[in-house]
């Protein structure tokens, strides 16, 4: 009898520490079918344009944005060459990801920018930034009546900030996220990034930003979302009724949206010269600082408050 209890002790006491691992392995295999799925439908694409439009919220006010893509090598690492062209206030902002730097312009100065980058951003390769520790396989839910796998970030890398457009700059930020992957075809359905903080104003608050990848379509050998939707709620505990309506009226707009996409081409041999950094030039500044006029003479501001002369 005491044989019989001390095996099953052991084996409960297996169970219990196995479980985590089960789950732990669970949440890799996932994104390891969804990485091969990838590799094996872009083995035969050299290269990919993409052009988009938003057409909902803060995206309806922006052009055309199209994206270049190129398989490389480099260092014995696949990476895709990314060069982006967005149309923002009538004016084109490029940005180049050459496989080791992204390049671009600083809006307030108009200079060219280098910055050292492992990765670019990109949904359909989201593995390239996450931290495997922190994920945890949740098991399946039905999402637009098909099956997805669910899984959880315990908290967030710089990658997935940086992929979400970073968190508000002031105060002290904490989050996780949730991603669901088809259970099928293994592409990429929708990320939720929770974070919790304090605004500028030093108000406790919760975001919470959403994004959906919708209308899969096949290209090729590839599957491609042709719609993206977006939405950022904020909850306030000690905001007024007032002050909601308020920031609903001001930021409204630009809390959700979507992106389409109206063009794709494949294998049209861009030119490598394409994803080269070095060729852009320091031109005029998107955003200038105000200037105040020159005061009359003798008038002097007191120290600490000089603005900048025309």
């Amino acid at each position: 009898m005491k044989r019989k209890a001390m095996i099953i002790i052991v084996g409960g006491l297996i169970l219990y520490l196995t479980v985590p691992c089960f789950a732990k392995m669970s949440a890799q295999e996932v994104i390891n079918s969804m990485r091969q799925a990838y590799e094996q439908q872009m083995r035969g694409i050299d290269d990919l344009t993409r052009v988009t439009k938003g057409s909902g919220g803060l995206m309806a006010r922006m052009g055309e944005t199209t994206i270049y893509q190129k398989r490389a090598k480099i260092a014995g690492k696949t990476v895709y060459k990314t060069r982006t062209e967005a149309k923002v206030m009538g004016k084109t902002m490029v940005t180049i990801y050459d496989g080791l730097y992204e390049w671009s312009h600083d809006p307030m100065t108009g200079e060219v920018k280098k910055e050292k980058r492992d990765y670019t951003s990109d949904w359909t390769r989201i593995w390239e930034v996450l931290d495997l520790s922190q994920m945890h396989y949740l098991g399946t839910e039905k999402m637009d009546g098909e099956k997805a796998h669910v899984l959880k970030m315990d908290d967030l890398t710089e990658g997935i900030k940086r992929l979400a457009g970073g968190p508000p700059p002031e105060g002290e930020w904490s989050g996780w996220a949730k991603m669901w992957i088809n259970a099928e075809n293994w592409v990429f359905m929708r990320m939720q990034i929770v974070m919790i903080g304090t605004s500028e104003e030093g108000k406790e608050m919760t975001t919470k930003r959403s994004w959906n990848l919708k209308d899969y379509r096949p290209v090729e050998t590839m599957l491609v979302h042709h719609k993206m939707t977006y939405k950022i709620e904020m909850e306030i505990p000690d905001m007024s009724p007032e002050e909601k309506q308020m920031m609903q009226a001001m930021r409204g707009a630009s809390l959700e949206g979507e992106m389409i996409v109206t063009k794709m081409e494949v294998n049209t041999g861009l030119p490598d010269a394409l994803f080269d950094g070095s060729t852009l030039k320091p031109e005029e500044p998107m955003f200038k600082m105000p200037q105040m006029p020159s005061l009359p003479e003798g008038i002097q501001l007191p120290p600490g408050m000089e603005m900048p002369q025309e």
